[in-house]
C-alpha cells in the first residue's frame, strides 16, 4: 500500500488552511468529539440510577437492565474516545508533513544571498522544533474544543437540570481559578519565548561547531568552543525549567481553587437527600459530574 500524498495547501501561512484542507478528517473529529464529550454526562446519570436501584433492593431484571445500560454507555464512550484520539493524531501527523513541506519549499525558493543573511540556528529550529510546537498547539486546540468546551457545557447543563442553586454556588470558584491563570499568562509566555530564543542560539552553535570542527581543532580553539557550547546548554536548561515550572506547578493550584465548591455540594446536596428531594444516586451522579 502506498502512502497517500499530502494535499497542497493553498494559503500555508494561515493556520485555518490546514484544517480546511483536511475537512473530511475534521468532520470525523467533530462527530466523534460531539458524541464522546457530549455524552460523558450520561455515564454518571446511569451510574446514579443503578445506585438507586441497588439501594431500593430492586428486582433482578431491573438491576440487569440498568447495569447493561451503564456498561454499554461506558463501552460506547471509550470507543468514541479512541476514534477521536486516533483522528486527531492523524490530523496532527498530516499537518506536520504539509507544514514542513511548505517550509522547505519556501526556504529552497529563496536566493543564496538571503539564506546567507539568515541565522542557521533559526532555520533549523523553524524546520524541526517550531513546526512540532505549532502543530502540537493546533492539536491541543482541536482537542480542547471538545474536551473542555463541549464537555464542560454538557456537564454544566446536566448540573443545572439537577439543581440551579447548587450549581451556581459550586461554580463560583471556577472563574477565580481562571482569573489567576490569566494573571500569570504573560509571565509564562515571556519565559517560553526566552527559552525558544536560547534554543535557536544552541542550534546555531551546534551547526557552527559541526561545520567548523576541523578549523577549531587546527587552531587549538576546540576547548574554548566546547566551553561556550556547554554554557549555552546550561542556559537553555535554566530557561526551559523556568518556563515549564511555573506553567506546570500552578495546575494543582487551579484545580484546588476550582474544587472548593465541592463543600457546598456536600452540604446542600446532602440536605436535599435528607429532605427527600434527591436520591442517593442523584447526589452520587452530581458529585461525579462536578
Amino acid at each position: 500500500m502506498t502512502e497517500p500524498k499530502p494535499r497542497p495547501i493553498k494559503r500555508p501561512w494561515e493556520m485555518a488552511s490546514y484544517w480546511l484542507s483536511q475537512w473530511p478528517l475534521v468532520a470525523l473529529i467533530t462527530v466523534c468529539g460531539l458524541l464522546f464529550n457530549g455524552g460523558m454526562s450520561l455515564g454518571p446519570v446511569l451510574q446514579g440510577s443503578l445506585v438507586d436501584a441497588l439501594a431500593q433492593r430492586a428486582a433482578l431484571p431491573l438491576l440487569l437492565r440498568r447495569s447493561c445500560l451503564f456498561f454499554g454507555d461506558i463501552l460506547a464512550i471509550q470507543i468514541l474516545r479512541a476514534l477521536k484520539r486516533y483522528f486527531v493524531r492523524l490530523f496532527a501527523n498530516r499537518t506536520i508533513i504539509a507544514m514542513r513541506g511548505a517550509l522547505y519549499h519556501n526556504i529552497l525558493s529563496q536566493s543564496v544571498s538571503f539564506l546567507a543573511r539568515e541565522n542557521a540556528g533559526d532555520l533549523l529550529n523553524k524546520a524541526s522544533a517550531d513546526v512540532d510546537i505549532c502543530v502540537e498547539g493546533m492539536r491541543k486546540v482541536t482537542t480542547e474544543i471538545f474536551d473542555t468546551g463541549v464537555l464542560m457545557l454538557s456537564y454544566l447543563i446536566t448540573m443545572l437540570i439537577y439543581d440551579r442553586r447548587i450549581t451556581l454556588l459550586a461554580c463560583l470558584f471556577v472563574p477565580a481559578a481562571m482569573g489567576l491563570a490569566g494573571l500569570l499568562k504573560r509571565t509564562i509566555v515571556r519565559r517560553a519565548a526566552a527559552a525558544r530564543e536560547e534554543s535557536s542560539r544552541v542550534a546555531d552553535l551546534t551547526y557552527d561547531f559541526i561545520d567548523h570542527a576541523l578549523l577549531y581543532r587546527v587552531n587549538n580553539a576546540e576547548e574554548r568552543c566546547q566551553k561556550e557550547y556547554g554554557q549555552a546548554l546550561a542556559e537553555l536548561e535554566r530557561r526551559s525549567v523556568r518556563a515549564s515550572v511555573l506553567e506546570n506547578s500552578m495546575r494543582p493550584v487551579y484545580n484546588a481553587i476550582s474544587m472548593l465548591g465541592v463543600g457546598g455540594v456536600f452540604i446542600l446536596g446532602g440536605q436535599m437527600v435528607i429532605d427527600g428531594q434527591w436520591n442517593v444516586g442523584a447526589l452520587s451522579a452530581y458529585l461525579v459530574i462536578f
